[in-house]
């Protein structure tokens, strides 16, 4: 299985702490946190790691340097959308297993050690959560007795998502479709949607999306080990 971890953003909202730094780079009990999230993928023995980089790109090569990870090269003005487009074709075909993680959150190291394929075997996807130290999810992920997603709706959850695997099969087929939503309108795709897509705006909300328009089997497995969203400076505290 492959690890991404999404890390090009430029944590406008991190105020002076990402002025000279990359907002994974930002120190957090004494380490970067992209530390948690690559510690917490080597833990459940992920390997090969990639992140996306985009903001802060020759900090973000010296650092996966120094940690023997590779890094796909990014925009930090792309969509979380995009940057999930650059993980799933950045990396080697051979792996069928995607695992994606945020480079922001502050993840436990054991995180993801017993979701085991096993646990989700028949599925195409599972979608990892948690509880959350502070801001929760902002898309509810509607289950039936058997963890298996039905819908995804737009409103707070009191839970939040720590992981997402899923076969890269199943990713090709998202990206080919959302092109043909791109290629029926006549401006760009950030600015419109066909089919009410415009409220999962450019992120892991429209994938999820699109991933059940297509009939995809994705379930849903709790952790039990809490994460923290890191969005202000006073989530650091």
């Amino acid at each position: 299985m492959i690890g991404v971890v999404l890390a090009g953003g430029k944590g406008s909202r991190m105020g002076s702490l990402a002025v000279d730094c990359p907002k994974v780079l930002i120190q957090h009990r004494g380490k970067p946190l992209l530390d948690y999230a690559v510690d917490c993928l080597e833990e459940a023995r992920v390997d090969p790691i990639y992140v996306v980089i985009g903001h802060g790109a020759r900090k973000m090569q010296h650092y996966c340097g120094s940690r023997r990870i590779s890094y796909i090269s990014g925009d930090s003005r792309e969509h979380v959308f995009y940057a999930i487009w650059r993980g799933c074709t950045g990396t080697s075909p051979k792996a069928d297993v995607l695992i994606f993680v945020d480079g922001d959150t502050i993840l436990d190291r054991n995180t993801f050690t017993d979701i085991t394929p096993d646990r989700w075997s028949g599925c195409d996807g599972v979608v990892i959560c948690t509880a959350v130290f502070n801001t929760g999810s902002q898309w509810r992920l509607l289950t039936g007795t058997d963890e298996i997603i039905r819908d995804i709706q737009h409103g707070k959850d009191d839970v939040a998502r720590a992981g997402i695997i899923f076969r890269r099969q199943l990713a090709e087929a998202i990206f080919t479709y959302a092109d043909g939503i791109q290629a029926m309108n006549s401006r760009r795709f950030e600015n419109q949607f066909l089919c009410g897509f415009e409220v999962y705006q450019l992120g892991w909300g429209l994938f999820l999306r699109i991933a059940l328009n297509l009939g995809a089997k994705l379930k849903v497995i709790m952790s039990p080990f809490p994460i923290r969203n890191i969005n202000r400076p006073s989530d650091l505290q």
